[in-house]
């Protein structure tokens, strides 16, 4: 509950089956926002909003939206 870390995830799901397609976990990069901002593209990749763990916050103390994206591939 309290790791350092952040983790994600990706699932294939069909009527019968879930199988782990994808799982990464990061050390210095948390997920910026709420799922609304990840994103497939166009480009075939999924883009994950995300901040380093050490600008997390704002100087006001509310989430940092000045995000950057990772780029993920999924074959």
């Amino acid at each position: 509950m309290y790791d350092t870390t952040a983790d994600i995830e990706l699932y294939s799901v069909d009527s019968t089956n879930i199988k782990l397609i994808f799982s990464a976990s990061f050390k210095n990069w948390m997920p910026a926002s709420e799922k609304e901002n990840c994103f497939w593209s166009s480009d075939g990749y999924l883009y994950v909003p995300v901040l380093h763990s050490k600008a997390y916050w704002n100087h006001n103390g509310d989430l940092n939206t000045n995000f950057q994206y990772i780029r993920i591939k999924v074959l």
